[in-house]
């Protein structure tokens, strides 16, 4: 493997970015106590694990591909071309929907609305086709959490019915 001179050292700060996170992420999830709710071969540690390795292969080949000469390449296009703010509040607006409903509400129903909102904010127009995708990929990432991973996540107003 040749390096070449790297032109804009400043990119590096992403592959040190990267490899803080995994590392935080792999240290924290390798020192957190045992957990209680573990069972089965896909315990809460799992899914971290995988994350920071992927992390830390993301890092890998950025600062392969910065020393052998690559660079990011800026988009085409003012800074106005490149931001959709529009978008980028609406997602907003729906995690923090989240934050505050998930307990009274549920993840079921407050899950199904950040689904929902968030293809809105992309551009569907279809209402009645992601009302149903959304509340399925809700439903099925709470019996996922419930089944698999053993996870309860708050029921809300459902509680009983779920």
């Amino acid at each position: 493997m040749t390096f070449a001179r790297v032109q804009r050292p400043s990119e590096f700060l992403i592959v040190g970015i990267l490899a803080a996170l995994a590392g935080l992420l792999l240290w924290d999830t390798l020192t957190a106590p045992a957990q209680s709710m573990e069972r089965g071969p896909l315990g809460p540690t799992v899914f971290p694990i995988v994350v920071s390795c992927m992390l830390l292969v993301c890092a890998v080949g950025i600062a392969v591909d910065l020393l052998r000469g690559g660079h990011g390449q800026p988009e085409e296009g003012t800074a106005d071309d490149r931001s959709d703010w529009a978008t980028w509040a609406v997602i907003l607006g729906a995690v923090t929907l989240v934050a505050v409903t998930i307990e009274p509400l549920g993840w079921v129903l407050a899950g199904g609305a950040l689904f929902y909102l968030c293809v809105w904010a992309f551009g569907s127009r279809k209402p009645f086709r992601d009302l149903g995708i959304s509340a399925l990929m809700a439903l099925g990432s709470f019996y996922f959490f419930y089944s698999v991973l053993g996870i309860d996540l708050p029921a809300g107003v459902l509680q009983g019915i779920l």
